[in-house]
């Protein structure tokens, strides 16, 4: 229902389109919430139906506390508890809420698919009318780990606790009835399965509340009152609501006033075959469609997209179809290899670092493949039956192109499509390189080939087109007087030939600066605002799905629901929000990272920071995703791009999320990351203490691999080396840190410490002994020769980065090697 025709005459009776409700409902993944109204009908052990509320309320007056006229449940059921009346009030709700039959028009609810179903009540009527319909339902409480359950087909959870199975000691905080107890938007955010619940929320085609009661929960804090879950959610109620009720419930969707009978008579009317889930219906996927609109391209639009990231298919296929003309980007080299390898069937990983073209890449690549005929597909939802997809996909005999962007949960998605044959499927997966990297061993271990190619460094023909469209938009401003050389040189060597280094100058200029500084101040004026554009900053910035759920789990607010905040024109000029798939659909990390260093803060992001990581390891420890989250902002090497060369705070950083998380004190990781802190600012004593930590925690830990404290403890003496004066002590340092390196395995993560080989040389060989000299030489050859070794393992993913520390480490050390020589040969 349109939201504007809701507003006028918000008193007289809605007209619901029924055939709109059955059709959200038949897909399966509609959502079932059940009130106290759900269970009239239903009869418990001593014969009647479960009270409501104020009968409840008056049971327990006259029963318990002797104040047989009282009506209120909150205030009874306190009165009870705080007088020693548990044992009594315990068994009355047992008697009450014990259920031994299902009212028919409860078994007939139960009888269609539902994704999920949620409910207030404390009784078991859920889970007869399931078994009326020969079906198993789990049902739990919010005290149950989701990650325990999540597999469930079906799955009911009481938010008020349920009855069976409870003791006294439930009333105080499982079983909710008084007002210290009563699920609240605290009690209820910090309840692990509030994530849950915000993300069925978002994925649910339909939200149906049956037998709800303003009593029951308070939905403003469920609902959020965004607009894309109002348009899809169904209020079942008593014929005879109260007009008061029914006011303030149209504010969140459709009120039906047709009862539960209502209800059950539609889906008894509607033909058993339409509402069974459709298996042709495409879950986790959504297929490419290519747009037909011509878009006449602006300068604004360009700048925008550049700068900030916003750009939809709409404009983008525009771009496309126009053969690139228009100015707004430039087709990258790799799209011809995509399209190639994805015609002859072989899978492809496409890796980068944080702002350098990769979800583009993706969106150019599945138009191209789309419009040369290969079904081209694009992963929504991971959580969602992926198998199913590809069985469908695989049936239809055609051969098609599956894309997982931020591909965290690739490789389960990819071994299910191996395990049941989908020969005619073939992937994309993209993510950073860091966690590209990760993956690719166990995609070999079950026998997956991928061919991967990383996307950082722009090639020559693609620096000039980058340079002629920053020129057609004129933001090379004080640069704009350099010859094209000139240019070519400063973006190779200056800005490493990435486009995100590029980008980063490109806002450094006055007048996109000052552009950025009146969005954002608009915006963190508003402290939940800022906490809401920080959350979204760290999804950018660490590559992670911008959905609403998650963006509001690390604002620590519900602002991102709020239809005046994703209203607010600043934030609409800084983002762009999917509400389809209640998301940020443009990446824009650049900016992001730009925003969060230059106008949120130094002391704000460092204490935002802990305070997430606190969050993330106590309320949704047991989230899987949000695991890798707290993993990524504990590297220092994420942490530092948040905090860049912010000594105090990064220390901070460190010394308080250990006490905050103390598990992390006897975790090697952690001691690991603290030192490479100290080390980026010359501490190296302090350093050394956390680096000895390490080894000491890691010796107590079965299979812990000490690669990476050796690496930083040899980067440790070579950086010392150059702050001593004795000869003797010097090459020691030198001597222990090349044997550390040197043992490390040849998969070239190691040689990028071998570069300051260089320095080595230049500072410190012409002060040592013949012998020594004679030695580092050898070090210096043995080090060429094992570069030259490297790859032998077909596990090991040659990654750009890999490539290009092994390559310059070769070169730097060969020059090393051939200088020696050279002044050798001079003395004879």
């Amino acid at each position: 229902m349109d939201i504007e025709k809701r507003k006028i005459g918000i008193f007289a009776e809605q007209s619901v389109d029924q055939e709109e409700l059955i059709r959200r409902i038949s897909n399966g993944k509609a959502i079932l919430f059940t009130g106290a109204g759900f269970s009239r009908g239903s009869q418990n052990i001593t014969g009647q139906e479960p009270p409501l509320a104020s009968a409840l309320a008056k049971k327990i007056g006259e029963l318990i506390i002797n104040m047989p006229d009282i009506d209120d449940l909150m205030f009874a059921s306190d009165v009870a508890i705080n007088y020693g009346h548990k044992r009594e009030l315990i068994d009355l709700l047992k008697n009450n809420f014990t259920l031994k039959s299902a009212s028919e028009d409860q078994i007939l609810i139960c009888s269609i698919k539902w994704k999920r179903c949620y409910t207030t009540n404390y009784d078991n009527s859920i889970y007869l009318s399931f078994l009326a319909n020969d079906k198993r339902i789990e049902c739990i409480n919010t005290t149950s780990k989701p990650s325990d359950f999540m597999h469930e087909e079906n799955l009911c959870i009481h938010l008020n606790g349920k009855i069976e199975g409870s003791v006294p000691e439930d009333l105080d905080f499982n079983i909710k009835l008084t007002q210290s107890s009563y699920l609240s938007a605290d009690s209820f955010t910090s309840s692990s399965w509030n994530s849950i619940f915000k993300r069925d929320l978002e994925t649910a085609s339909a939200i149906v509340f049956v037998g709800y009661s303003l009593y029951d929960i308070d939905v403003q804090k469920i609902l959020f009152q965004a607009p894309e879950l109002i348009e899809k959610t169904y209020f079942i109620t008593a014929t005879d609501l109260p007009v008061k009720d029914s006011y303030m419930l149209a504010k969140f969707g459709s009120v039906m006033k047709i009862g539960v009978s209502g209800l059950a008579q539609i889906i008894k009317e509607t033909p058993k075959d339409f509402l069974e889930p459709k298996k042709i219906e495409l879950s986790s996927l959504r297929k490419r469609v290519i747009s037909e609109k011509n878009i006449k391209i602006t300068d604004t639009d360009a700048t925008n997209f550049l700068m900030f990231g916003h750009y939809n298919n709409d404009i983008l296929d525009s771009c496309i179809s126009s053969g690139f003309s228009q100015a707004l980007l430039f087709k990258r080299d790799i799209i011809n290899e995509i399209v190639k390898n994805m015609h002859e069937s072989r899978n492809m990983m496409i890796h980068g670092e944080l702002g350098n073209g990769k979800t583009i890449i993706l969106d150019i690549a599945s138009n191209i493949l789309q419009s040369a005929g290969l079904d081209t597909y694009i992963l929504n939802d991971s959580n969602e039956n992926y198998s199913i997809d590809f069985e469908i996909l695989n049936k239809q005999g055609r051969k098609c192109v599956v894309i997982i962007d931020n591909c965290i949960d690739a490789f389960d998605i990819i071994k299910s499509a191996t395990e049941i044959g989908c020969e005619r499927i073939t992937f994309i997966i993209a993510d950073r390189s860091s966690r590209a990297i990760s993956l690719y061993p166990k995609l070999h271990d079950i026998g997956v080939s991928v061919i991967e190619t990383g996307i950082d460094s722009l090639h020559n023909n693609e620096i000039d087109d980058f340079i002629n469209l920053i020129e057609r938009l004129g933001l090379w401003k004080q640069f704009s007087s350099l010859s094209l050389d000139q240019k070519r040189e400063k973006i190779t060597s200056e800005y490493g030939g990435q486009i995100s280094s590029v980008l980063l100058g490109l806002l450094e200029s006055p007048q996109i600066k000052d552009r950025v500084k009146k969005l954002v101040d608009g915006l963190i004026s508003n402290p939940l605002y800022k906490d809401t554009l920080f959350a979204i900053s760290i999804c950018e910035i660490l590559g992670t799905e911008a959905n609403s759920s998650i963006i509001s789990d690390l604002a620590g607010n519900n602002e991102i629901y709020n239809s005046s905040f994703r209203e607010n024109q600043d934030f609409k000029n800084l983002f762009n929000f999917d509400s389809r798939q209640n998301r940020i659909q443009s990446k824009s990390s650049i900016l992001s990272l730009y925003i969060v260093n230059n106008f949120l803060g130094e002391k704000y992001v460092c204490d935002k920071m802990i305070d997430i990581a606190y969050r993330l390891d106590t309320t949704f420890k047991s989230v899987d995703s949000y695991k890798e989250i707290f993993k990524s902002i504990l590297k220092f090497s994420v942490v530092e791009r948040f905090l860049p060369r912010k000594q105090e705070s990064l220390n901070r950083y460190y010394m308080e999320i250990k006490d905050r998380c103390s598990w992390l004190i006897k975790h090697p990781h952690y001691w690991v990351q603290y030192a490479m802190c100290r080390l980026s600012f010359k501490d190296f004593p302090t350093a050394q203490t956390y680096l000895t930590d390490a080894y000491a925690y890691a010796s107590g830990r079965k299979d812990y691999h000490t690669d990476n404290i050796d690496t930083q403890q040899a980067r440790l003496y070579i950086l010392q080396s150059f702050e001593i004066n004795d000869p003797s002590l010097t090459f020691e340092l030198f001597s222990k840190a090349h044997k550390l390196l040197y043992a490390l395995p040849n998969d070239g993560f190691k040689y990028r410490q071998v570069l300051p080989y260089d320095d080595v040389y230049k500072v410190l060989y012409n002060t040592w002994t013949p012998k020594n000299r004679v030695f580092f030489e050898h070090c210096c050859k043995n080090i060429v020769a094992q570069i030259d070794n490297i790859g032998l393992d077909p596990r090991n993913l040659s990654t750009h980065k890999r490539e290009m520390f092994q390559t310059l480490a070769k070169e730097t050390i060969q020059e090393i090697v051939n200088k020696i020589e050279k002044g050798r040969n001079a003395k004879k």
